[in-house]
């Protein structure tokens, strides 16, 4: 067969995807990490897989799903290369510093002092799909600024996440000035920027070491049981544009595990754009600044 590359990204010497394979795959990939590739996304996940396997050599889709079983099965907690190279495909890592202002307004001008006026001086934050480390950064920085509105309060970030590659960047706390792209007020704008140190050769910015000790990165899977229950509790979690990737059966799971480790009235925060089943189940639903926020029943 050619190797000349066709409209999809995909080389002809790789088989096209079945129908079979295409369920295999889709499967394989909702079980174990969550993210749903329906029938229309179907040329998208030839796609991006196609590029793997043109790496590995691999020529059929149900030789990369061997593959994948045979690695799945030596290493279950992601960390084999392969399944690095897999996430960075397939997960959608698009994010920036103060991404939706509408929810911060309602964590801090709503839900941070229900809990510090009912005596909490402690409180945990999960950043669940924390990605490169622009939601819990965002949280440290904000706290920062307010921190005189809450004299004695101490709050501590995890940020969590399956793509070992996002959590390394997070890790290291660099970033391009496209991250701030999602900041159009100019005092926030200033307010973010003045807690990095530029550097002008390289033209990035790095996060100053304060912030970095009250975050705890961690590599792991929101789909793995025994994970989301070692976190430890919390009062509130985030987990936004994440779940609508995620087939039905998928999401209750991990909102299941967001009630389990969710303290008494603990609030999640997911997207304004989010809308899933089985919420009622588990928490009551509340509007701050225009933006939903769910109480743990």
């Amino acid at each position: 067969m050619s190797n000349t590359t066709t409209t999809s990204g995909r080389t002809n010497k790789i088989a096209a995807l079945s129908d079979d394979e295409f369920q295999l795959l889709r499967d394989f990939i909702s079980k174990h990490f969550g993210i749903y590739y329906d029938d229309e996304k179907r040329w998208l996940l030839e796609s991006r897989l196609s590029r793997l396997m043109e790496k590995e050599t691999i020529s059929s889709f149900f030789g990369y799903y061997q593959h994948l079983i045979q690695k799945f099965y030596c290493n279950q907690s992601f960390t084999d290369p392969e399944f690095v190279s897999l996430l960075g495909a397939l997960a959608n890592n698009e994010t920036f510093f103060h991404r939706e202002p509408t929810a911060f307004e309602a964590l801090w001008k709503n839900v941070i002092p229900k809990f510090y006026d009912q005596g909490e001086r402690e409180i945990r934050i999960l950043s669940a799909a924390c990605s490169s480390g622009e939601e819990p950064y965002s949280i440290a920085i904000q706290f920062e600024e307010k921190r005189k509105e809450f004299p004695g309060l101490k709050i501590s970030v995890v940020g969590l996440d399956i793509d070992l590659m996002a959590i390394g960047l997070a890790t290291k706390g660099i970033y391009a000035d496209s991250a701030f792209r999602g900041i159009s007020d100019l005092a926030i704008h200033d307010m973010y920027k003045k807690n990095f140190d530029y550097d002008k050769d390289l033209n990035q910015y790095r996060i100053r070491n304060a912030f970095k000790k009250e975050i705890i990165f961690i590599h792991g899977n929101l789909m793995n049981s025994e994970i989301m229950h070692s976190l430890g509790r919390f009062h509130v979690i985030f987990c936004r544009n994440v779940l609508i990737y995620f087939h039905d059966d998928c999401k209750r799971s991990v909102l299941q595990y967001f009630d389990d480790i969710l303290n008494p009235g603990g609030a999640l925060f997911l997207s304004s754009s989010d809308h899933l089943p089985h919420m009622d189940e588990f928490f009551d639903r509340m509007q701050y600044h225009g933006h939903p926020v769910y109480f743990k029943v």
